[in-house]
């Protein structure tokens, strides 16, 4: 079976959530790789700099100012990846909050953004005839 990340490079990938957190560490991670990344946040400021700091370093990156609340703006967000890149290999839908217990008790496990982005280009590398679609990762302690 197949365990590196040799399969992600080439990828277009589309990231909800990618301007701070599990999003932008992931976005980063995935990009280093070779991954395309089209990134998806409502913070203009921040999505911006994080396409700046990829393309700097050799990557692909995009942006749209993207609010997931809102059907057409993610409508857009996959539209213009397409317009980009001719396809979408890769949507990782990564905004929004999930507690699993009341939030006065802060039960968070205190996993790093570096984690979470190993287990998606892992997930992305296994070969085309493995397809996984989930990705299950408790809250972690984050910006929002």
């Amino acid at each position: 079976m197949q365990t590196d990340n040799t399969n992600v490079a080439g990828k277009i990938v589309v990231i909800t959530g990618a301007s701070s957190g599990l999003g932008e560490a992931t976005a980063r991670h995935l990009a280093e790789r070779g991954a395309a990344v089209v990134l998806g946040a409502r913070r203009a400021e921040r999505l911006q700099a994080l396409v700046e700091e990829i393309t700097q370093q050799g990557g692909r990156a995009s942006a749209i100012v993207t609010d997931v609340a809102s059907a057409a703006q993610v409508q857009t967000l996959v539209d213009s990846a397409v317009d980009a890149y001719g396809r979408i290999d890769v949507i990782l839908n990564n905004a929004g909050v999930m507690p699993h217990s009341p939030l006065e008790r802060r039960k968070i496990t205190t996993g790093a953004g570096c984690s979470f982005a190993r287990a998606v280009a892992f997930a992305i590398s296994q070969p085309e005839d493995v397809d996984i679609n989930e990705i299950l990762f408790r809250p972690t302690r984050q910006e929002l």
